[in-house]
């Protein structure tokens, strides 16, 4: 039988969040909501029956509400160049593996060499002699993040915000989960159990997306805001793309989307914040007719996702212009058998939460078994009723989960919350926060360093590619020791 790809990732692990576009949106007063590009000197909208939400860019992007279908009549006023309908988002919700029984152990640095390849592959360790992060921002544009994670007790509640109807709103912790674990792997102070890559730096959650809904112009905003708040770097883990030829039933000009994100970047780069962006989970060659929305701009980083062993994940986007560097994200090259293999061994041994718990070595040889729905279960032979069908694979270095990424998340439904939680997720959502903590890296070394600057030295002190314009990892996979060391010599 054909194996379902959907199904194995929602059934089994995790992929990072999708945004999702869902079609027009509109403010909490019913009003239409529209994007406006201006030449900075707009004139009365109110007067042609709209109200200004908020004002980007020194006024070179408005967020106004109005009545339906008046983007012709919001292009008459005066000093308005371009004007497009707000698009409504929604979060795909995130499958995790998380709450387990089998412990972590309680020096961080254990943790460290038993579960976090991803900061092993970047020399991380090595590379915080040098840099910590300290006197740098960093913010999460996301769900939020949970202030009362220990590992997490850099964030800066007061400068933290949520953006709800365009405007901004007092910080309200995470209720998804996501921000927290894109967080814990851009800066955790490894007070518990995770060591992000800035440690020392100052955390700023912007919560876009936390109740699962928002809007591009409450990104703008989000985006926004981290600059004001003197953020060095700003993750954005959304990995929304768009089709023009599929978006084509929700606007007439996808392309127009692209250039109202253009005013918003390019005053975060005056403002000394560089943005990291997701390259997306479509496993898709950017260039092939396929719009990104913030990727590809001036003053904005885009990453692709890798494996443990520097290849180019099965989900992870591509495409030369739009992805500048990779950094591990979860997963292997190929979804079945290779990523997965190892799931039933991790089961049978009581879900622990450590490689060196599972009864498994690399090399060995198992299989991966799937139901008729195509969702991974767990076979003692291929006779087992529970499969419909089994795939041989050789246990890799880091079996199922440990090949995800592990880093902060939030409590489970009814956890009484008195241990910290902690998940492995995949996507190219935890790629890019290993970026954004090497940025921060960068900025403590080189505090006047521009985003140009820090985005040269992340590209320079890649790795693990012939040329610094592959079409999958960019400059390559990104490396912390010798970013950092190539800062230092300069």
């Amino acid at each position: 039988m054909p194996i379902n790809r959907r199904s194995v990732i929602k059934g089994v692990g995790a992929a990072g969040a999708m945004v999702v576009a869902t079609g027009f949106a509109s403010a909490s007063d019913g009003q239409a909501r529209y994007l406006a590009r201006t030449n900075g000197r707009s004139g009365d909208l109110e007067a042609a029956g709209f109200a200004v939400l908020n004002e980007l860019a020194a006024g070179e992007l408005l967020l106004a509400t109005g009545p339906e279908d008046a983007v012709d009549d919001l292009e008459d006023v005066r000093g308005v160049t371009a004007a497009v309908r707000d698009v409504a988002l929604e979060i795909e919700p995130v499958a995790e593996e998380n709450g387990y029984d089998g412990g972590l152990p309680d020096d961080p640095d254990e943790v460290y060499d038993e579960v976090l390849w991803d900061k092993q592959k970047q020399a991380v360790r090595e590379a915080q002699a040098h840099a910590t992060g300290d006197g740098a921002t960093v913010a999460v544009i996301d769900t939020g993040v949970d202030e009362d994670h220990p590992d997490l007790s850099n964030l800066d509640t007061e400068q933290s915000a949520r953006i709800d109807d365009g405007r901004l709103e007092p910080h309200e912790g995470d209720p998804h989960g996501h921000g927290t674990h894109v967080a814990g792997t851009a800066a955790a102070t490894g007070d518990a159990h995770m060591l992000g890559t800035a440690p020392d730096a100052r955390l700023v959650s912007v919560d876009v997306l936390g109740h699962g809904t928002g809007t591009f112009g409450d990104i703008m905003v989000g985006m926004e805001h981290a600059a004001d708040v003197g953020a060095d770097a700003a993750n954005i883990s959304l990995g929304y793309m768009v089709a023009p030829q599929e978006f084509a039933d929700v606007t007439e000009n996808p392309g127009a989307y692209r250039r109202m994100f253009e005013p918003v970047a390019n005053y975060g780069q005056r403002n000394g914040t560089l943005y990291v962006g997701s390259g997306g989970n479509d496993e898709t060659d950017l260039q092939g007719g396929w719009l990104r929305l913030w990727n590809g701009l001036s003053g904005v980083i885009g990453v692709s996702a890798t494996t443990p062993d520097d290849g180019l994940t099965f989900y992870s986007n591509y495409g030369r212009n739009d992805i500048d560097v990779g950094a591990p994200g979860g997963g292997y090259e190929e979804l079945i058998p290779e990523t997965y293999c190892g799931y039933a061994e991790w089961v049978s041994a009581g879900t622990p939460m450590t490689p060196t718990d599972v009864p498994v070595e690399p090399g060995e040889e198992t299989k991966v078994c799937f139901d008729e729905d195509g969702s991974i279960v767990v076979a003692t032979d291929e006779d087992d009723e529970a499969a419909e069908e089994c795939i041989p694979c050789t246990i890799p270095e880091w079996p199922y989960p440990f090949n995800f990424v592990f880093s902060t998340y939030v409590p489970s439904e009814g956890d009484d919350g008195d241990e910290p939680a902690y998940a492995w997720l995949a996507g190219t959502s935890m790629a890019a926060p290993q970026v954004t903590g090497l940025a921060a890296l960068v900025r403590e070394l080189e505090p006047d360093a521009g985003p140009q600057q820090v985005h040269q030295a992340i590209r320079s002190g890649a790795e693990a590619v012939e040329s610094r314009g592959d079409p999958e990892l960019g400059a390559g996979r990104v490396n912390a020791l010798h970013t950092v060391e190539r800062v230092i010599d300069e």
